[in-house]
């Protein structure tokens, strides 16, 4: 818990407009639900520039996605279920290969090329309404406070 305090005050301490930090904590949050296979973070940091948003906050909020490590396995089958609903993939192909199979045919190229763009899809879907959830209560939670005047009773 110390961890998230800490990652907490680094995006407070940001010496940027809350607006620019809100977006690269939204655009972070996004590609945390992404699983694009080690590029989460290089793709965050891309799209935050591009659209001016602070790179560092998304890096970090790319890290806070990491979390959810303890449910990554239900996370990602129902990234996968919501992106083969999308993609329109027929039902006898929505499997994922795990069983038996050594952890090299599951991460064999075939196989991700396989289940990659339901991922990618369900996951940006999925991450579509967090993202948006984590702009505002950054915008929120940056916001600075300002003490309200004191009442002068006559």
């Amino acid at each position: 818990m110390n961890w998230l305090k800490k990652q907490f005050q680094k995006i407070r301490e940001i010496p940027a407009n809350p607006k620019s930090v809100a977006r690269g904590i939204a655009i972070g949050t996004l590609f945390g639900f992404v699983p694009i296979l080690g590029l989460k973070t290089l793709c965050a940091i891309a799209i935050s520039r591009l659209s001016r948003g602070n790179i560092i906050a998304a890096a970090i909020a790319v890290t806070l996605h990491d979390l959810l490590l303890p449910i990554a396995p239900a996370l990602l089958l129902w990234e996968f279920k919501l992106g083969c609903l999308l993609l329109s993939v027929p039902h006898t192909e929505q499997t994922i290969p795990l069983g038996k199979q050594s952890l090299h045919s599951i991460f064999h190229t075939a196989t991700l090329l396989r289940i990659e763009p339901a991922l990618i899809a369900g996951g940006a879907i999925l991450g579509i309404p967090f993202a948006i959830a984590s702009y505002f209560i950054t915008i929120k939670a940056l916001k600075p406070v300002t003490p309200s005047p004191a009442k002068i009773d006559p």
